[in-house]
């Protein structure tokens, strides 16, 4: 993993668009011009050149921020009235390849953390899965599309991940893109669908 982690966002110039995007794994997905991205520098500011550098060994990390005064905290809250989300390529460890069903998958590697399950769960409505269906990318990469909402102190919060791993379940790739409801489903409806539309994975050809 370590050489494959070393990419960003590049600017098409004239296209009004820009493009998250991980050569080495094949990792893509476009953006608005406008949108600010942060990448391991930003999201880790303390962290020596050597510890990003060990970091980048197991994960590449990218979080995005369309508000109009965005911030690198800001892009990590999927909750508020601008998209906000993030990119994740990780490797697995021994463990975690071993108990990668479906439900981790959906968790970011963590059970305890997927939404289909814990919608199951709850009976006071918290969370409710919208959409839950299969995907798969060229290069052996497949996983699941899942759609769903979260009520957080009276505000319904949506969102909206891609969880894919590899032929050889030694890593996984996460796109997650999140809002309040308003933002998801009316105001930023065309932006978040054509940039969901956009993630994809392609096969790397050595």
């Amino acid at each position: 993993m370590a050489a494959a982690l070393s990419a960003g966002a590049v600017a098409c110039g004239g296209s009004g668009y820009q493009y998250v995007e991980n050569d080495k794994v094949g990792v893509y997905a476009r953006l608005p011009g406008d949108w600010a991205v942060y990448d391991e520098a930003d999201l880790f500011p303390e962290a020596s050149e050597r510890e990003l550098a060990q970091r980048q060994d197991q994960v590449w990390m990218r979080t995005f921020d369309a508000a109009d005064h965005p911030s690198v905290e800001g892009s990590r809250t999927l909750s508020g009235e601008h998209p906000t989300g993030v990119f994740l390529v990780r490797g697995l460890t021994l463990q975690e390849r071993e108990g990668l069903g479906i439900s981790a998958l959906r968790g970011g590697g963590d059970p305890a953390r997927d939404p289909v399950a814990a919608d199951a769960a709850d009976s006071d409505g918290v969370i409710t899965v919208l959409s839950d269906e299969p995907v798969e990318f060229d290069g052996g990469y497949t996983g699941v599309h899942t759609v769903f909402v979260i009520e957080q102190g009276g505000t319904a919060v949506v969102r909206d991940q891609t969880a894919v791993h590899n032929a050889q379940t030694t890593a996984i790739a996460v796109f997650q893109v999140g809002c309040t409801e308003t933002c998801y489903f009316e105001t930023h409806k065309d932006e978040i669908a054509d940039l969901v539309d956009s993630w994809t994975i392609q096969e790397v050809r050595q």
